[in-house]
C-alpha cells in the first residue's frame, strides 16, 4: 500500500515538486497494541472532488490532459483501499487540483515482543511436524483465501485442500483477475 501511493505521488507530482512521508505513532489504550498514522502528501496536480469521492473503486480514472498521458489501470487505490480495510484501518483522501494530495492512513497493529521477528514457527508452531502443519490449516478456519497460482494442477490441489478445511479459497490464475473476481467487480455492459 505504501507503495502504491508513493509511485502514484511520484507520477501525478512534476520533478521539482516535493513529496513528504510522514509516520506517528498516536496514543492506544489497547496493551500489545501501537496504533498508527501513516501520511503520504505532494503538491502535484492534485483531483477534482468529484473524482476523489470514487478513486477507491476498481478501474476509476480521472481523464484530463495531464493524467490520460500517465499509464495505470485504475486499480492500484482500490487494492490499497481493500489491504486497509483487512487490517482493520482507514484511509482518507484530501486534495485540490493544481495544488496537491494528501493520504492519510490510521492502523492498530500488534506490537511484536522486542527483540524477536516473528516467523511461521513462532505464528503456527514447527511447520515440519504433521501436527502443528494440522494445526497451521486450522487456524485459518472460516477464513478467505485467495489463492494465485498459474498452474491450475497446483491450484486444484491446494484449493481441495482448503476445501476440506473449512478455508474459503478463490483460485484464480491471474492475480489481477482474482482481485476483480474477490472483490465482487462485475464488469459494467457497454
Amino acid at each position: 500500500m505504501l507503495l502504491n501511493l508513493l509511485s502514484n505521488a511520484m507520477k501525478f507530482t512534476p520533478q521539482e515538486g516535493e513529496i513528504a512521508l510522514s509516520l506517528k505513532q498516536l496514543p492506544n489504550e489497547e496493551d500489545g497494541k501501537g496504533t498508527y498514522e501513516l501520511r503520504v502528501k505532494d503538491n502535484g496536480i492534485g483531483m477534482s472532488e468529484e473524482f476523489a469521492e470514487k478513486i477507491f473503486e476498481p478501474f476509476e480514472r480521472e481523464y484530463s490532459s495531464t493524467v490520460s498521458k500517465i499509464q495505470g489501470t485504475g486499480l492500484g487505490m482500490a487494492i490499497t483501499k481493500n489491504i486497509i480495510d483487512m487490517m482493520g484501518g482507514t484511509i482518507e483522501v484530501h486534495t485540490k487540483q493544481n495544488e496537491g494530495t494528501e493520504f492519510v492512513i490510521c492502523l492498530t497493529l500488534r506490537l511484536q515482543k522486542p527483540g524477536k521477528a516473528a516467523g511461521a514457527d513462532e505464528l503456527f508452531g514447527n511447520v515440519n511436524d504433521a501436527e502443528n502443519k494440522e494445526n497451521a490449516l486450522d487456524s485459518f478456519k472460516g477464513k478467505h483465501i485467495l489463492l494465485t497460482e498459474n498452474n491450475v494442477f497446483l491450484r486444484t490441489i491446494l484449493g481441495s485442500t482448503f476445501d476440506f478445511k473449512d478455508i474459503v479459497c478463490y483460485g484464480v490464475g491471474c492475480l489481477l483477475l482474482g482481485f476483480c473476481e474477490w472483490i465482487g467487480y462485475k464488469r459494467k455492459e457497454q
